[in-house]
């Protein structure tokens, strides 16, 4: 049972990562806009739930900005990266519940 939840939770962390790049990838930003979705990403963490929501977007447009992109192609990567987030946070609860459903079919279960 844990060594399940162990590799649940390896998985959780992978997709959470690789939504974000795939997502980024996916709607066109470089690679100065994943650096700024992370940078984003950890500013928000200090403005609360919406810092944290919408810090990976700020994050990725300013960085495509002042790389010199053109504002639609930035805020085209700036939806990639949330998209990426949304779906690394699905990818991320899908996991938890799976490890309380292995966790409880652990502890019920009389082993």
């Amino acid at each position: 049972g844990l060594g399940i939840i162990g590799g649940l939770g390896l998985l959780a962390i992978s997709l959470d990562y690789r939504a974000g790049v795939l997502g980024a990838k996916r709607y066109g930003a470089t690679a100065w806009g994943m650096v700024g979705a992370m940078l984003g990403g950890v500013v928000g963490l200090f403005l609360g739930f919406l810092g944290i929501i919408l810090g990976p977007f700020v994050g990725a447009v300013l960085a495509e900005v002042l790389a010199g992109r053109e504002w639609q192609k930035a805020l085209k990567a700036g939806v990639g990266t949330f998209v990426g987030f949304v779906l690394g946070g699905i990818g991320k609860i899908v996991c938890s519940i799976a490890m309380i459903l292995v966790f409880l079919v652990d502890v019920l279960g009389g082993k």
